[in-house]
């Protein structure tokens, strides 16, 4: 009797004993943008120059990887690397929540490529997860979608080439691509017809000094570095060198295109390169035509060494020490190993 009594308490305190429900593991839903079924391309051969070179099409360089609302309902994701990308994080931070939510995973999107998709709570998800872990529910969204001004997105990822990328976040450079010589007058110094291939080429070199020039190791080679202004008249104090710095780092508005007869120019927005120099950034240093543009666009004269180096130093100098130091090392993010288009280096 006794017996019996034992196995019955036993039973009763398995019983009553509280389960835990099983954790649901919540995951972003997965896209790729890797085929034609799926995705296009941006800047290729036959598209028209008014789209190329549009405000649509401008690349800002701190969100190689863009992502913006195109609807209440739906986004557009393009990425204006000439390189494919991976396993990379959509974010997006909604006006009255705090923290940004995990939206989506890339699992590949090619070089170049765009497309428009709907929100994934419009297509039914309902649970995400937020940046701290915790599963917030969006589908109280799926009807209306969400004011296209009340979204921002970022992107995240741990792979190389995504770290890399994020990296330029620290740059405002808002560039559009345009074409200086509308009228074709043989005597300017505008290439007459600015091509999806210029662009092409112009998106790497634009990614890899902007990687230039927010690694530390640029920076701190030249705050050492003298730099002269007015004919050697007067050198840059440090304190007016980082502030120098921190322009570069600011320009806003660039409006990229191609030269002819000269190796490139700049002044104000404008920043232009040769097309010698866009087919051959990946194979050679050329700062000493695309930095010494940047010391033109953050508003320093030929007299200064922001432009030309004078007895052996200046901002090219500087900045040609570090590049050596990253392309020996196989760190810059666009490499000739990885541009989709090896056929754009030919001449």
């Amino acid at each position: 009797m006794k017996k019996i009594l034992f196995i019955a308490v036993l039973a009763l305190l398995f019983s009553c004993k509280k389960t835990t429900p099983p954790t649901v593991l919540v995951q972003p839903k997965v896209y790729s943008f890797d085929t034609g079924q799926n995705s296009s391309l941006m800047f290729q051969d036959g598209e028209s120059l008014a789209v190329y070179t549009s405000e649509a099409r401008r690349l800002k360089i701190s969100s190689v990887l863009s992502i913006k609302a195109a609807t209440e309902k739906s986004i557009e994701i393009s990425n204006f690397a000439p390189v494919d990308l991976e396993d990379a994080i959509v974010l997006i931070t909604i006006k009255g929540r705090e923290k940004p939510i995990q939206l989506l995973k890339i699992k590949k999107i090619r070089a170049h490529g765009t497309q428009i998709i709907n929100y994934p709570f419009v297509d039914g998800e309902s649970n995400f997860i937020d940046i701290n872990g915790n599963v917030v529910d969006l589908s109280e969204y799926k009807t209306t979608g969400i004011p296209v001004a009340d979204v921002q997105f970022d992107f995240s990822g741990e792979n190389t080439l995504i770290k890399k990328l994020k990296k330029l976040s620290v740059l405002k450079w808002d560039v559009r691509f345009a074409d200086f010589d509308t009228d074709n007058n043989p005597n300017d110094s505008w290439k007459e017809d600015l091509t999806p291939a210029d662009v092409r080429l112009f998106t790497g070199l634009l990614i890899n000094y902007a990687y230039l020039m927010q690694d530390e190791g640029t920076k701190k080679e030249f705050l050492a570095e003298p730099i002269s202004i007015n004919d050697d008249a007067e050198f840059l104090t440090l304190d007016e060198k980082q502030s120098t710095y921190q322009d570069i780092l600011n320009i806003n508005r660039i409006n990229a295109g191609v030269v002819v007869g000269v190796n490139g120019l700049g002044g104000g927005s404008t920043f232009g390169m040769a097309e010698w120099v866009l087919r051959t950034y990946l194979k050679e240093d050329i700062s000493a035509v695309a930095v010494h543009e940047l010391g033109r666009v953050v508003g320093y004269a030929h007299s200064s060494s922001m432009t030309y180096p004078r007895n052996g130093h200046g901002f090219t100098v500087a900045c040609s020490r570090n590049y050596e130091k990253i392309a020996n090392a196989n760190e810059f993010p666009i490499t000739k190993d990885n541009y989709y288009k090896p056929a754009d280096f030919i001449d």
